[in-house]
């Protein structure tokens, strides 16, 4: 097998902000936290001025994730008391040029009207300009969020002019698989011997983190017909991903009952296989399973 290319630096990005650490905020901060953005969200329904704004965008600049999710709930939760300021705070944030102001508000309309498909995509994608990374991110929560629709709006996502919002389609196939696996594989299909490093990195992490757990059977038996087409990329996105699903879910700690037994025996089959391609990657999983 060749030596595989280093990922390029758009997802080490994302894995080094998955990596940095910190802390979930106590119920003293959340209390803070809340507090804070009541009186500051309360000061612009006074006044609706630039000033007042100013001060809530620096207010949501945070790092930390986890604060930044308290936020959004925060403000769905005011959205009750005053849908006006709120949803007006929303969409003038979410037109941010700062990238984590802007996130947050962009993250308030799509808790506050995910309810309405369209509405969100439209607001996600206006975001392009700005920060076309937040809009990957987006369009995959789309999926996660919506996956009956973003599935019927695969053709106009994945046809979209913007890497960004393909690569968000990509990644949210991972959700629309679990329950449209056939319409998941119609898309993948066409990646499968793709040299793009990012898109690689996105086809086996759906292939791991979903498909093949959850759709086992039915995503095997379409890899399978992936390795008879010989491809060398395709082999190595295939033997990865299911190497990432044994790796999670068979023997790591998030098992899943019956996931090992079933994976052993489809490697075993597999290395018994008339095709040799899909005989080498099936020996190589084999020998995985007798460490």
């Amino acid at each position: 097998m060749r030596r595989r290319r280093s990922i390029t630096k758009e997802v080490n990005v994302v894995v080094k902000k998955k990596k940095q650490a910190f802390r979930r905020p106590t119920k003293k901060r959340r209390m803070e936290l809340a507090r804070e953005l009541r009186d500051l969200v309360a000061a612009y329904d006074q006044r609706r001025s630039q000033r007042a704004l100013d001060r809530l965008v620096r207010f949501c600049r945070l790092d930390n994730h986890f604060e930044r999710g308290f936020i959004v709930d925060a403000f769905v939760a005011l959205h009750g008391e005053m849908p006006k300021a709120v949803v007006q705070v929303a969409r003038e944030m979410a037109k941010a040029k700062d990238n984590r102001p802007g996130r947050i508000g962009a993250n308030v309309l799509y808790a506050l009207y995910k309810g309405d498909y369209e509405k969100c995509k439209r607001v996600i994608i206006r975001r392009l300009k700005y920060d076309p990374e937040y809009v990957q991110a987006m369009v995959c929560g789309l999926c996660y969020t919506c996956p009956d629709a973003a599935a019927e709006d695969l053709p106009k996502l994945f046809r979209h002019r913007s890497h960004a919002v393909r690569l968000g389609a990509l990644h949210g196939l991972e959700a629309i698989g679990v329950r449209h696996p056939r319409i998941a594989f119609e898309y993948l299909d066409e990646y499968k011997a793709t040299d793009d490093e990012v898109e690689k990195f996105w086809v086996e992490h759906v292939l791991a983190l979903n498909l093949i757990p959850k759709r086992t059977s039915f995503s095997m038996q379409r890899l399978k017909s992936w390795l008879k087409e010989g491809a060398e990329v395709t082999r190595e996105i295939v033997e990865e991903a299911v190497s990432q699903a044994r790796k999670h879910y068979a023997v790591g700690k998030e098992k899943m009952p019956g996931f090992y037994e079933k994976l052993k025996e489809t490697a075993a089959k597999w290395a018994d296989d008339s095709s040799v391609y899909v005989s080498e990657v099936g020996k190589k999983l084999k020998k995985a399973f007798k460490k």
